[in-house]
């Protein structure tokens, strides 16, 4: 297209935008963001910066209030400590009112809520029986499972559907509200009602982790972001 800079053979098809059901969603390609090492080679500053522009126009434009990005690597995980990219996109998300950001590459699940480059406190929460919960605040009105959109965007990343484990805990360092490393495979569903969204990540036990059928389904948690 006339009005696409990137280099040649860059990002491939991987990021874009579209709305359906009144959220505007966006695919992002976060290998561009890469730091230059073995593990994740492919930084690039000067495509890396257009994406990052990119990305503001696109979510400038976007006509309805609620935002859903996607990516692979993504800034906030229990494995991975991808500084580079909580380096460029989460100012991106705050600025423009993200409301949900899904990633995988981690094989194990958390959610973390952030704003200005600090995990947001939480005072309450929901009893986990799976998991652990860190809440970090006192306020009596900030709850882990029920929240406004407001206090900043959240950051999912929901485990694995397949047999791949790390089981490893927080190994990150990077602050976390919720984690689960077990090995099970977890399906968050996500319903868009008329003042929220809603997420029930479900965990599938199974005997075997080569079992097509699981042998029970339990709710990991639930939450709320209106």
């Amino acid at each position: 297209l006339a009005d696409d800079h990137r280099q040649a053979d860059v990002d491939r098809g991987k990021t874009y935008s579209f709305d359906y059901g009144g959220v505007h969603f966006v695919a992002l390609d976060t290998e561009i963001f890469c730091d230059g090492t073995t593990a994740c080679a492919d930084r690039d500053e000067t495509n890396a910066q257009i994406l990052a522009d990119w990305l503001a126009a696109d979510l400038a434009a976007a006509e309805t209030d609620r935002i859903v990005v996607f990516m692979h690597r993504g800034p906030y995980s229990a494995t991975y400590d991808t500084s580079f990219v909580r380096a460029t996109l989460p100012a991106i998300f705050e600025e423009y009112g993200v409301d949900l950001v899904f990633s995988g590459h981690d094989h194990q699940y958390s959610r973390a809520v952030y704003r200005d480059g600090a995990a947001v406190p939480f005072g309450r929460a929901d009893a986990y029986p799976l998991g652990t919960v860190s809440l970090l605040g006192t306020l009596a009105d900030a709850h882990l499972n029920d929240y406004p959109s407001s206090i900043g965007p959240t950051y999912l990343v929901g485990n694995t559907a397949g047999t791949k484990f790390y089981d490893k805990g927080d190994a990150s360092g990077v602050f976390l509200q919720v984690v689960y490393g077990g090995n099970n495979p977890v399906v968050p569903i996500v319903t868009v009602t008329a003042d929220a969204i809603e997420v029930v990540s479900y965990v599938l036990y199974k005997n075997n982790p080569t079992e097509i059928v699981p042998s029970g389904v339990g709710i990991l948690e639930r939450f709320k972001i209106r």
